[in-house]
Parts: C-alpha cells; structure tokens; sequence
C-alpha cells in the first residue's frame, strides 16, 4: 500500500515500472502484454523530467512497436534513434539498433542496414557491451551468409556469441537457411541440435517453435512433411524465421488443405513484411507456391514475379534465382498463356544462376511440379496411409510383392491389396505408373 501510494504521486517511478514490465514481457515473447504495459508508461509520459527515465521509455515504446511489426515502426524508430533523451543513454540506444537492424531487414530494406550496424558496432565498443557486440557480429554473418547461402563464408562469427543466446540463433538459423537450399544433408543435422539444446536450455523459446525447422528439413530432404508444424497465437518479429520456416515446409510438402490454411495465416502478417534476417526467404515466394499448391496460377505467377524483383533488388542472389527458377517451372509445365520465349528461356537461364552459385535447381521444382500435378480441388496421394506410403517405397526399391510381404512381415496378399488400393487413390493403372507418379508428387 505504500508502494502505491508513493508511485500515485511519481509518475517517473509508475512509468519506469511500467516501461520495466514491458521489456520482461517482450523477453518472454508475450508482445500484446508488452504494449499494454507500454500504453500504461506512455500516459506517464508528460510528467517525465528526467532524461533517464524519458530514454527508458522512448526506447522501451519503440522496440515493443518494431517486434509488434506495427505499420510505420522504421519511420517511428527512425524519429526516436535521433532524440536527444535516446542519445544520452548509449545502452538504451544499443537496445533499440538490436530490434532496429532486423526490423529494417523484415520490411525487405535490406540496403538500408549497414549505416545502422556501423553505429551499433560503435556504440557497442565504446560501452563495452559484450551482449550488443555479439548482436553486431551475428548481424554480419547472417547478412553475408543470407545473400549467397553460405558460398565464400566464413563457418563462424568472429566473437563470442555465448553470452548472447538470441545472437547465436541468428547464426545457427542462418547456417541451417544455407544448408537446407544446397541439400547438404550431413551440415543439417548439427544446427538442428543446437536449436534443440538451445530450446531445452530456455525452457522452451520465446522466438518460434523449433518443430517447425525440423517440418522444413524434411519437406526439402523427402518431399513431405512427418513433423507437424506449430504457428504461434501472435506473429511478431522475433518469431517470424519459424513461422516463415513453417510456412515454407507447408510449401514444399503439405497437403492442399495445409497449403490452404497457410495462406490464411500469412494473411494475419503485415504486408510489408518480406523476409527476415535469419531466414531470409521471399514471403512472396512460399505464397506464389502455396497459391499454385491451392490452385491459382495467375496469383503464384504474380507472387513468384514479385519476389524475383524484390530480392534482385535487396541482394539476395539465391532466393532471386530460387524464385525466377521456380516461375520457369511454372511457365513450362501450367496452364498460363506465355511466350515462347518465356517458356524457353526463364527456366534455363536461373537455372544456369543457381548451378553457378553451386546448387541443384533440380530439387527446388518438386513443389512446382506437385502442385500442378495435384491440381485444384484435387490431392492425389495426399490421401495415402503411411502403409501403402511403405509398400510403395519398398517397390519402387525393386522388391517384388513377394519379398515386400517377408520385409514388412506381412502376408503377400496384404501387400498385393494395399498397393492395388494406393494405385486407385492416385488415379494409375499399374506399379511403373505409380512409381513415376509417387516420385512426381514427392510421396518417394
């Protein structure tokens, strides 16, 4: 009670708390308590006379804004990254250029970022902030290693990045974003197990849901999706690589229904969201190849246009190529009205960038392909029971019905029944046929 009473007449003291509380909400990834409280220190704010307590606040009100991925947070930032309060409180200015550099990245400025990073690179030695220095160092990283997808970088950060655990899932992510686009399986593994670790250590991370990384490993690696993935009841900065991971798994290996119900929750993220530091895919991308997975051509056309220019323009080589490669697959093989030419040259000539980056286009047309081939309305395979899914793999391996029932202990009559029935679901007459059509759709 007197606690109360002696805040009713301070309202620094009521504000400092109140501005305190929103910075351990935010930590804990509760962002809509974060801006309540937030809200409470900004009616506060007239009554402030200190400049500390007007820095705490300021700052405090703009990270919230920017991890909320509210409209116009670059702007506000901006205006709050030049106030003299902000400025005379070097460590309330460090936490700020931390939320600010990735925010800048996910409205797909990248371009903008590296004046920001000098600054925070240089306030973070002059205070000798070892936290901030590592946020520096893994900012690097994960801006050279996005663009290229790990040709020519370096496999660690210079630095520690210990004593900052949200700096080091920015390099763990962004070495895993690498490995996943250039299929180098064996690197996979050891990102994967550190997210796990890290995710244990914290009791579970306020930053998305490591199940998600792993649905995206394996949509890429086998063509389907065996780890469901986790969308979180509010989307901000922090958790938007999983969610963008999960999407992107959705993409590649989902059923329609999924790619459906993706496309729903992409719409509750700002629109001009385009990327993310950490997982640096094209959103316009995954929702071109959700849109063609849903059945609508003209808007993945639009969408895989859009993401071709956005990442030429932002520098992000691969994803460019990714997407020009994947719009080619979709010239050559749908139903859009094109040019010959189109239809000639767009596959073939990002295809020819993506081979001379050191990766194989090959892959990254699976989920094209599936799409167009389950077509609209329809989910041919989608369907099957994980039992069919095994005789058919241990067919197409060339065992003979015989030697399948011995593998999988069953009766050959069993096995003859489940794969006449996975022959009649994915609409084909004969074992050859299915065979060619389970790989087609990613089901092998």
């Amino acid at each position: 009670e007197h606690s109360t009473a002696w805040t009713a007449r301070r309202p620094e003291a009521r504000a400092l708390i109140q501005a305190l509380s929103a910075g351990m909400l935010l930590s804990r990834g509760r962002v809509e308590a974060a801006r309540a409280a937030v809200a409470s220190a900004g009616a506060d704010e007239p009554g402030l006379v200190t400049p500390f307590a007007r820095a705490v606040v300021v700052s405090t009100r703009t990270v919230v804004d920017m991890v909320s991925l509210t409209p116009g947070a670059i702007a506000r930032a901006e205006h709050a990254l030049s106030d003299p309060s902000l400025q005379a409180i070097p460590r309330q200015q460090l936490w700020v250029l931390s939320w600010f550099v990735p925010c800048v990245a996910a409205m797909g400025r990248r371009g903008s970022i590296e004046p920001w990073l000098r600054l925070l690179r240089a306030l973070a030695r002059a205070e000798r902030h070892e936290w901030r220095l590592a946020d520096a160092r893994s900012f690097e990283y994960a801006l050279a290693i996005g663009p290229s997808c790990g040709r020519g970088v370096i496999p660690e950060p210079a630095g520690p990045t210990l004593s900052n655990p949200i700096a080091e899932m920015r390099c763990v992510l962004a070495r895993l974003r690498a490995s996943v686009v250039r299929r180098d399986w064996p690197a996979v593994g050891a990102p994967l197990q550190r997210l796990a670790a890290m995710d244990a250590a914290q009791g579970g991370s306020p930053f998305g849901a490591v199940a998600n990384y792993h649905a995206l490993v394996e949509s890429h690696r086998d063509g389907e999706i065996t780890t469901p993935v986790v969308f979180p009841a509010e989307f901000h900065l922090g958790n938007l690589p999983a969610t963008l991971a999960a999407v992107e798994a959705i993409a590649h290996g989902g059923t329609q229904a999924e790619a459906v119900a993706a496309l729903r929750r992409m719409s509750a993220i700002p629109r001009a969201i385009e990327t993310s530091l950490e997982w640096p895919v094209s959103r316009a991308r995954v929702q071109g190849l959700l849109a063609l997975r849903a059945g609508n051509e003209k808007d993945a056309r639009r969408l895989l246009q859009h993401a071709t220019e956005w990442a030429g323009g932002a520098g992000y080589e691969v994803e460019r190529d990714l997407a020009a490669f994947q719009l080619g697959e979709l010239f050559a093989n749908g139903t859009l009205i094109v040019s010959q030419k189109q239809r000639r040259t767009q596959r073939r000539d990002a295809s020819h960038s993506l081979l001379h980056a050191g990766i194989d286009p090959g892959p990254h047309a699976l989920p094209v392909a599936r799409a167009l081939s389950r077509g609209a309305g329809t989910d041919p395979g989608g369907h099957l029971a994980p039992r069919e899914v095994e005789v058919l793999r241990k067919l197409a391996e060339g065992l003979s019905y015989k030697e399948t029932a011995a593998a999988l202990g069953v009766k050959p009559s069993t096995v003859q029944t489940l794969a006449h029935r996975s022959y009649d679901k994915l609409g084909v007459n004969g074992r050859i046929a299915a065979m060619n059509l389970a790989r087609e759709l990613g089901i092998l």
